[in-house]
């Protein structure tokens, strides 16, 4: 007999209408970078990352809801009492040789990601296991070990797609190293962090 205990769970969804969707993003998103070129500064390395109220523009609101309705369905497989709520949401843009460092999202719920362009060689997500026993156990193994054993994984970006997962999974983006040139090589996306408020009673 085998148990399985702490499992992390990633939810991958693929958003309805998601080409019209994505343009009507891309349109925005270059929109918004024009304006505030500067962005902030956090996990991105080289790369633009816009200010965190992505949610409240009502230019991004048909996402938005589609977001909710995802992590809602998340909240109900993980058995809450109560909906997480959508707390920050953010554009960026990756250009040719940026990436983002390995990071958590701390004090949040769910975290996770939607991919509106991702051209050919333009840097996968990837995550490490959050045990961290595990880092420092080693294994002699055959070529042939599961996901379920693996240290880290590399998860292949495509457009359309919505990653949600547990905000202490900690992850990065690897570097965009794609041969196009200019703006066709720009690789964008939206992460968020939703919140599991608690009631003192």
């Amino acid at each position: 007999m085998k148990y399985m205990y702490f499992p992390t769970f990633i939810y991958r969804f693929i958003l309805p209408n998601n080409k019209e969707l994505n343009k009507h993003l891309l349109k925005n998103i270059y929109g918004w970078y024009k304006k505030d070129g500067k962005g902030v500064q956090k996990s991105n390395e080289h790369g633009w990352h816009s200010t965190t109220d992505m949610s409240e523009k009502v230019e991004y609101q048909t996402f938005t809801n589609l977001l909710k309705e995802a992590c809602r369905s998340v909240d109900e497989d993980n058995q809450f009492k109560r909906h997480s709520k959508l707390g920050n949401m953010w554009a960026n843009i990756n250009f040719k040789y940026s990436f983002n460092k390995e990071h958590t999202h701390p004090n949040a719920t769910w975290s996770g990601v939607y991919y509106v362009k991702v051209p050919k060689d333009s840097g996968n997500i990837y995550v490490q296991d959050p045990r961290p026993a595990n880092h420092y156990a080693h294994y002699d193994r055959t070529n042939n070990v599961k996901p379920d054993f693996w240290r880290s994984h590399i998860l292949p970006s495509k457009e359309g797609e919505l990653l949600i997962f547990p905000s202490y999974l900690a992850h990065g983006v690897l570097s965009n190293n794609t041969k196009l040139k200019g703006r066709s090589g720009w690789r964008v996306s939206i992460s968020f962090n939703f919140y599991q408020s608690i009631n003192v009673q």
